[in-house]
């Protein structure tokens, strides 16, 4: 004891004389300093640009510094408080330094043999930060010491709380009282309590030793004294303090922003602006960037392209387990350190050790998040839904090679992906596996341009290329509705009849490098065929046929004229959709057919305003926009569209009750899957494929790979809008055709369909049939003629 208060009077002793030589100095350099040049309305520091979403959602951010400037009349009085009794309670009394404090702190730091408590106040802090560079020397802190006392001057308490709240480091990047409360609470600092304003005001002395997220014992330790000093210093009662102290906090794990809703999308939006004000500008100036995504459709995008490319990954087969553990020791680490980092919901997908495997009971057990025998950590995998784990080929139809038992795909030990599908003893859980194969989606409004949600691919962190605007991939059949648009303005009309028989190319021929023999899918040949057959069951022969009739240059202007950009492949095989295109370029073009032959370019961003308010610019829509195809035409290509869903290639969503049209479209060996599709007020494009182009499996066409996702997607986007058809624009007549003739329908016409024409290219002449050919119909003809087709 006697040593301890000897020491103490040793350190009375030497801070007795340093605060003597601090009054010398202080006058020194005070008459060496600048004028200070700080006050609120000068204040700009670095902060975040922020991205939103059509109805104000945050959807991104950009920032070098991650702070979130706020008046201080936004800032709960608790927080100030909270403040003030942590950092220095004789803020509100002293004239910009304390010496008594300084005094008080070393003291405190001296007897705990480490700092708890600094001696700096609010004001000196502001100095150092604001005023200062971060060299450590003696004649920085005298500086600070006269710059502080200068401060006091010049500002008020107000506007130096103001300065020191919105500036102070707060640990995980946050700088600020609003960026760090949306960091460990998820939420703005207006709304936290005093019990999470305690654990803020805890942190600026060390906040990496008293991060909530790092060190949760130390921060509770922080936080009950920041309560005490509250408490002492007449802020809160005794009471308050005790019910803050038994709060329980929940603390938000901060992932990167970005990666939340719309990770292309945002990155989209960063490029453009990087390009148009400077990198610099938009990770410092505060950029408030207001766009036309749709958060609401963009979930439902993602979960679409999540479910479509994971179900047809299944359909490839099974790749085998991530790892295999045979050591009990392994096992028992791997699910420890699993159930520090995970929490379990249903619906999530995580990893887990296979724990039994039972070919009679036809069941799999797995273990995951804990190491115990724990009924709730456990779950059972119903062999009926792994069924698709055979090993891959994609030569062979999956239905045709489903395995027969567990043990084919599983073993004890191996590490596996799975969905928890039900909470249980045990859980109801799936198998999964992470997709190789990649996908992409683009919604848009066709009569704004307006982009409502973009997704460019399966996992944004293992891949940044977007595949939705960067990617280009050949179309397939999707590029027919181009080409029938072409051939309708060039005189063919929905009944015009083009026979499908046989063709050879030979090499030269028609512009083509050697011989050629097109097919159709399932190579049959089904004779003549009206216009508006061809395009619902995806005729190849028929559409080269239109093409070399039309000529390819006539193709190609109306692709441009649609709003195609990249070149064409300009021979015959444009007629099967050799050519490659972006998913953009593909719904910019259909968005014509969907507003009356109107051309609309995609729009993404609807206004950027900077830090002080003004509008660095705004998206007017135009007061006209481009006609590029009559209101007539684009109707007449839309109604033979809606036959694609009602009775062609896209028929198996012709139960969604709307107003639907759209076209599929699939490469050679199944390389590529596309579904094209709108309805009055939204237009939506999937593609499907691998980066590099390969097999996707057998009869993965667009109809099976693509028109899912989009149906998934639809079905819910739709809800939106009011369900209502296409307008029939003036000029436009219906009559009963009949579809083997492609003229005027008579009363004995056994096939017949009501089909739209443009005013005065409507057939004059009535179908007549003999009696001996009507007889000699065969009913298998018949039933082949109107077979549900695979689309190619």
């Amino acid at each position: 004891m006697p040593a301890k208060t000897g020491a103490l009077k040793i350190l009375f002793l030497l801070l007795g004389m340093c605060l003597l030589v601090l009054l010398l100095f202080l006058g020194i350099f005070s008459a060496s300093l600048s004028t200070i040049a700080v006050s609120p309305d000068r204040y700009k520091p670095m902060v975040v640009s922020e991205v939103y979403a059509d109805k104000g959602d945050k959807i991104g951010e950009f920032y070098e510094l991650r702070r979130k400037v706020v008046p201080l009349n936004k800032i709960p009085k608790v927080v100030i408080n909270a403040f003030i009794a942590a950092e220095d309670a004789q803020f509100l009394s002293h004239k910009g330094i304390d010496l008594r404090g300084i005094l008080r702190a070393s003291i405190k730091n001296f007897q705990a043999g480490h700092v708890v408590q600094g001696g700096s106040t609010i004001t000196q802090q502001v100095a150092k930060s604001l005023l200062l560079t971060p060299e450590k020397k003696f004649s920085r802190k005298f500086k600070e010491l006269v710059l502080a006392m200068r401060l006091e001057k010049n500002l008020s308490k107000e506007d130096i709380l103001y300065l020191y709240l919105n500036e102070i480091y707060l640990g995980h990047g946050a700088y600020g009282v609003e960026a760090a409360s949306q960091n460990y609470f998820g939420k703005s600092v207006s709304e936290i309590t005093l019990a999470e304003a305690a654990i803020l005001a805890g942190l600026p002395q060390a906040p990496s030793r008293y991060s909530p997220l790092l060190n949760s014992k130390a921060a509770k330790e922080r936080q009950l004294y920041v309560l005490k000093q509250m408490v002492d210093n007449g802020y809160i009662s005794k009471r308050e303090s005790l019910e803050a102290r038994d709060q329980v906090l929940h603390f938000y794990t901060r992932s990167d922003f970005n990666l939340r809703f719309a990770p292309y999308f945002v990155e989209h939006v960063r490029r453009y602006l990087v390009e148009k004000y400077g990198n610099e500008r938009v990770l410092r100036d505060g950029l408030q960037v207001y766009t036309t995504l749709n958060l609401d459709f963009q979930k439902t995008a993602n979960l679409a392209i999540e479910k479509g490319l994971r179900d047809l990954d299944k359909r490839q087969g099974y790749r085998g387990a991530i790892n295999h553990f045979s050591d009990s020791k392994k096992i028992d680490t791997f699910l420890e350190e699993q159930t520090q980092k995970e929490v379990f919901e249903e619906g999530n997908v995580y990893q887990a050790i296979v724990s039994k495997v039972d070919d009679g009971a036809k069941k799999v057990g797995v273990r995951f998040g804990s190491n115990t025998e724990d009924l709730s950590n456990q779950g059972e995998i119903i062999f009926q839904e792994m069924r698709w784990a055979r090993k891959p080929d994609l030569d062979k139809y999956y239905l045709e090679d489903l395995i027969k038992h567990p043990s084919q795909a599983l073993s004890v030990g191996d590490v596996i992906w799975i969905r928890l599908i039900q909470k249980g003893t045990p859980w109801h859980v799936i198998l999964e596996q992470e997709p190789l194969i990649q996908g992409a989606l683009l919604s848009i409004d066709p009569h704004t341009g307006f982009i409502k949600a973009m997704v460019g691919g399966f996992d944004y962190t293992k891949s940044e290329f977007n595949r939705s605007i960067q990617g280009q991939r050949q179309v397939g059949s999707s590029f027919k509705p181009i080409i029938y648009t072409a051939a309708l303005d060039k005189g063919y009309t929905t009944a015009s009849v083009i026979t499908d028989s046989p063709i050879i190319y030979k090499e030269g021929e028609e512009a083509l490098e050697e011989k050629w023999k097109p097919r159709n899918f399932g190579e049959r040949f089904y004779g003549d065929t009206i216009l508006a057959d061809a395009l619902a069951f995806s005729r190849n022969i028929i559409t080269i046929k239109l093409v070399q009739d039309i000529k390819i240059d006539a193709v190609t202007q109306m692709a441009k004229k649609l709003g195609i950009k990249s070149p064409l492949i300009e021979d015959l095989s444009m007629a099967l959709g050799s050519s490659s295109f972006t998913l953009e370029e593909m719904c910019e073009a259909f968005s014509v057919f969907a507003n009356e032959g109107k051309r609309t370019p995609p729009i993404f961003i609807q206004k950027v305003v900077d830090r002080e308010g003004n509008v660095l610019e705004e998206y007017t829509p135009p007061s006209s926009q481009e006609q590029v195809i009559s209101p007539q035409l684009a109707y007449v290509i839309t109604h033979l569209l809606k036959g694609v869903i009602q009775f062609g290639t896209a028929k198996s969503v012709s139960d969604m009750k709307w107003a639907l049209a759209g076209k599929t479209g699939t490469t050679n060996d199944y390389a590529d899957a596309w579904f094209m599709g709108y309805g009055p007020n939204i237009l939506t494009g999937v593609w499907v494929g691998f980066d590099e182009r390969r097999k996707m499996g057998e009869l993965e066409t667009g109809a099976k790979s693509a028109l899912p996702i989009w149906r998934d997607f639809m079905k819910e986007a739709l809800k939106t809008y009011e369900n209502k058809d296409f307008p029939i624009p003036d000029k436009i007549v219906f009559m009963n055709v009949d579809r083997k003739s492609g003229k005027i329908a008579s009363r004995k016409s056994k096939y017949q369909s009501s089909l739209p024409f443009i005013e005065g290219t409507e057939p004059q002449e009535e179908e007549k049939l003999p009696k001996t050919q009507k007889a000699k119909m065969k009913k298998e003809e018949e039933e082949q003629f109107f077979k549900e087709e695979i689309e190619q």
